[in-house]
């Protein structure tokens, strides 16, 4: 990959700096590519019945972003452990730490 990418700068022409950008783009790309889910943590809120979770103070989800697993009693200040699916649509919690 990484040399059809040099090649392919080389061909069209890119300076320097385009290669290089294409170069992290590529790396980049393969790591996100070997992580389908990651780990996350987040803090609880029930607002008019509906569950809110706020990870890292800046972003909030519910609604259709979470699936919870049956059984998993969720209370306003719980914290909980989802896996978040590559693109970050959606939200699996986990349980409740």
């Amino acid at each position: 990959m990484f040399a059809q990418i040099v090649a392919n700068a080389a061909f069209n022409g890119f300076g320097g700096v385009g290669l290089i950008e294409l170069i992290k783009q590529a790396a980049v790309e393969a790591v996100q590519a070997e992580k389908p889910v990651s780990v996350m943590f987040g803090q609880c809120a029930i607002d008019e019945g509906r569950l809110i979770i706020t990870v890292e103070q800046k972003l909030k989800l519910s609604g259709e972003m979470l699936v919870v697993l049956k059984g998993t009693a969720i209370q306003a200040g719980d914290s909980v452990v989802m896996l978040r699916e590559q693109g970050g649509q959606r939200f699996v919690v986990m349980g409740v730490m």
